[in-house]
């Protein structure tokens, strides 16, 4: 599956991203490995979600430090929207487990009150 990146490139080619659609974006990065750690308790995967965001840091000119200090709150703020919306999170999960395609899924998730955040404005 393919994350659209198209607003945040959109925003990068304008010279400015808002910081509302970089969090967003940092959050949704994150939240497979906030994903793995609440259900396994560690994550072993997500490297290439990692490493989109530190290619995405370098690229806007920001230190090591704020980008880690941006992970570990996307993280935060991930894990959070995870534990909020448990049952929504685990019938999506079922879902996906049952190979039921994206707009099955994304019915799912607007029948639960649930909007896509990376879609949100």
């Amino acid at each position: 599956m393919q994350f659209d990146i198209s607003a945040l490139e959109a925003a990068m080619g304008n010279g400015q991203i808002p910081a509302q659609l970089l969090n967003r974006y940092c959050m949704v990065w994150m939240a497979g490995v906030a994903a793995e750690q609440l259900t396994y308790g560690d994550a072993v995967g997500g490297q290439d979600d990692r490493q989109k965001f530190t290619i995405l840091w370098q690229q806007l000119g920001r230190t090591v430090q704020q980008g880690l200090a941006q992970q570990r709150w996307a993280l935060l703020q991930a894990k959070t929207l995870l534990e909020q919306h448990e049952e929504t999170y685990q019938a999506l999960v079922q879902a996906m487990a049952e190979q039921s395609s994206v707009g099955d899924c994304q019915a799912l998730l607007t029948e639960r009150g649930a909007t896509p955040t990376a879609q949100s404005s």
